[in-house]
């Protein structure tokens, strides 16, 4: 197994790929680890991801897995750094042939948020919500007569300015197309929520909602 020489980081140092909002990068070599860092400028938190070529940039490997630092989701604007780790991913590097790009990609819809996006309504949020649906849902005719009972998992986008998006079924009502098809309807009609933010920002999120229909 061969590690990256000093020699062969200062000749990657004029050779670093970097996407538009990504400026300001350095490469340096500690031990057994290389440090990438760069500089991020955004408005929206992003998903920063660490890719590597041994051949001059014709083919990239990665996201590099063996990495430590500001990479990943969620990382916003300011000075940050990789540390990615030589032995752990390649047993060979050639100096000569070494790329490394530090790629970002626009975060569309998070997982993982600071704040989580609330149902609109005075005092608690999940009892507020819970109070419209059963003013606005509507047991359908089809299960009322089959005497179906169960359960609709749905999942959905609150978007940034609140409003409810991309609403799909998870998990839908045992033998009742038309209970998935209520909680939908139901979900579409809801009024403007809060959205969800990171680091004070509002982002799009997604929001779990399980449905229960009880036959009487």
């Amino acid at each position: 197994m061969r590690l990256i020489s000093l020699n062969i980081i200062f000749f990657i140092c004029p050779f670093i790929y970097f996407a538009q909002k990504v400026n300001n990068v350095d490469v340096s070599q500690v031990g057994q680890k290389i440090v990438v860092s760069y500089n991020l400028e955004t408005e929206q938190p992003c998903t920063i991801n660490l890719l590597i070529s041994t051949n001059g940039g014709n083919a990239w490997q990665g996201p590099l897995k063996q990495v430590q630092g500001q990479v990943g989701p969620n990382i916003t604007s300011g000075k940050n750094s990789i540390t990615f780790f030589v032995l752990n991913e390649f047993d060979e590097l050639r100096g000569d042939n070494i790329r490394f790009k530090v790629e970002v990609q626009e975060e569309s819809v998070f997982q993982n948020v600071d704040e989580n996006a609330e149902f609109p309504g005075p005092g608690n949020s999940l009892a507020a919500m819970g109070q419209y649906l059963r003013v606005n849902m509507k047991f359908p005719y089809s299960a009322s007569q089959k005497g179906i009972s169960g359960k609709c998992f749905l999942k959905f986008v609150v978007t940034e300015t609140g409003e409810i998006s991309n609403v799909e079924v998870l998990k839908g009502v045992p033998g009742c197309p038309d209970c998935d098809e209520e909680a939908i309807r139901v979900v579409k009609s809801m009024p403007r929520w809060k959205p969800a933010k990171i680091k004070g920002r509002p982002v799009k999120c997604y929001f779990n909602l399980p449905f229960s229909f009880k036959s009487s």
